[in-house]
């Protein structure tokens, strides 16, 4: 099990954290890795045609004599496509799921696009090994799936799910683990929430539990940090107008550093999100000391064990009753730091490098 692998990485959607779960298995894996990526521009688009501008990328190295023992790839790339397309694609692979596009919520009511999940289907079917990024995630993309072939009018083809299931894993991407943890005690303590400026991550519900907050006159200041989109919900400029006397920080980190560096400033962190499937940004504040309230929801009580100090309810309201006492009472907020931040401790990239390679070896010599 010692063998070093030449392993061929597709990235179509390189940014965020694909771009950095990447990066983080590329300096801990024990295998020589060749990347081929595209920016990270309509996620659409590069679902349905990344296949093509992949295929010739890899007749092209092919050409000049590379070759690679496996494939490592997202689900934001077409596998059983630029396998039919291309010969020299053809080669063991393992696909890591991020996403699942059957249950992305939709920003408006409208009849949902199902060929992106399709997409997702098929490529799974043509990976040997599949990798979830949590438990969740894998029953979440299998019952949904199950609903949308039984749509089919005949030829529903269920048997593919247990075909899927059978070759599927739970591998947590991890996070970095250089990140200090420290435990700051402020009695006006900074209140962090990051992630993408878009709807699925439910900011409204943030923006409400502060002006909750406010009414009833708690001190706080507050960091918004994401990257925001030509689309992001209008929320945000009404916030940053509304908000503008306690804002210490907003908008996009230009690098890591700086963004982690705003998150070990910070007291306590917040996430509201209606989609996650695993909950990177809460579990890197949660490793550099920060208080935490996650939802009790999708993935947050499976990687965050259930815990009682760590997850709120499901509401604004909810979240605004747990964030006065974590503002409130200091010894409370330091037993949720402490709790959150043995928790993240768990979730390591140095592991799950590890464990990506040792599939990616039992791929190619199963």
């Amino acid at each position: 099990m010692d063998e070093k692998l030449n392993i061929l990485i597709i990235e179509p959607y390189f940014d965020g954290s694909h771009k950095e779960f990447l990066e983080g298995f590329c300096e801990n894996s024990r295998h020589s890795s060749h990347l081929l990526t595209m920016p990270a521009r309509k996620w659409k688009w590069r679902m349905r045609a990344s296949a093509f501008e992949m295929a010739g990328r890899i007749d092209e190295l092919k050409s000049k004599g590379q070759k690679f023992d496996a494939i490592f790839c997202s689900d934001m790339l077409n596998l059983s496509e630029l396998k039919g397309i291309c010969k020299a694609a053809n080669l063991p692979s393992v696909i890591y799921f991020h996403e699942n596009q059957f249950t992305y919520p939709n920003q408006v009511e409208d009849k949902r696009d199902f060929q992106f999940g399709i997409t997702n289907l098929s490529s799974a079917l043509a990976a040997d090994k599949v990798m979830f990024n949590s438990g969740y995630h894998l029953e979440d993309f299998l019952s949904e799936s199950e609903k949308v072939l039984r749509k089919m009018p005949d030829f529903k083809c269920l048997e593919i799910l247990e075909q899927i299931r059978e070759k599927s894993q739970i591998t947590y991407p991890g996070i970095s683990g250089e990140i200090e943890s420290r435990i700051p005690l402020r009695n006006v303590p900074r209140i962090s929430w990051a992630a993408r400026w878009e709807h699925d991550k439910n900011p409204e519900d943030f923006f409400l539990a502060a002006r909750i907050l406010q009414e009833k006159g708690i001190e706080f200041r507050l960091n918004v940090l994401g990257q925001s989109f030509a689309n992001s919900p209008s929320i945000f400029e009404q916030a940053k107008t509304e908000f503008a006397d306690i804002i210490e920080n907003w908008g996009f980190k230009q690098s890591k550093r700086e963004y982690l560096g705003v998150l070990k400033d910070s007291d306590i962190f917040v996430s509201t999100a209606n989609h996650e499937f695993f909950g990177i940004s809460a579990l890197e504040a949660s490793s550099a000391g920060c208080a935490c309230a996650v939802p009790n929801r999708l993935a947050y009580p499976e990687t965050f064990q259930k815990s009682e100090l760590l997850l709120y309810g499901s509401t604004a309201e909810d979240l605004a009753e747990r964030l006065e006492t974590l503002i409130t009472d200091k010894a409370f907020r330091e037993r949720n730091a402490r709790e959150a931040i043995e928790n993240a401790g768990r979730f390591k990239l140095a592991k799950t490098a590890r464990l990506i390679d040792s599939e990616l070896l039992k791929a190619v010599q199963p």
